[in-house]
């Protein structure tokens, strides 16, 4: 008698293993979710060496209210963390229960240190004014 797998389903990144289906989802929200971290981390980061180290802003971001974007991108981490990341459940998965747990406490971590660089970004912009 085979065992049944719950419907295994390929992971995009490696596709020698197979997942569940509860796995498989929860990933892919998590990796999900991680783009769109990714796209705040990066807008954070050109705000940064523009406040910071005085470079230049890149032509798509000139004339824009620094101070309101990084509240935007400080908003927009916190909802990505509370709504999205957190909402992630890994306690009863079973194949891929280690992959999300660790990506899903990598990006906590990464969420929340990006909310405290968006609050001294912003305390930076205020302090300037």
């Amino acid at each position: 008698m085979s065992k049944d797998l719950g419907n295994p389903t390929p992971v995009s990144h490696r596709r020698d293993r197979y997942l569940s289906t509860a796995s498989f989802q929860a990933v892919s929200t998590l990796e999900s979710l991680e783009a769109s971290l990714e796209d705040l981390e990066s807008k954070t980061l050109i705000a940064e060496k523009f406040i910071i180290n005085g470079e230049a802003l890149p032509e798509e971001y000139e004339g824009i209210d620094l101070r309101n974007a990084l509240a935007q991108a400080f908003g927009s981490t916190s909802v990505l963390l509370g709504s999205g990341i957190d909402s992630v459940l890994t306690g009863d998965l079973n194949s891929g229960k280690d992959e999300a747990r660790a990506k899903r406490k990598d990006l906590t971590k990464r969420a929340q240190a990006l909310c405290d660089k968006c609050e001294e970004l912003i305390k930076a912009v205020d302090s300037k004014h």
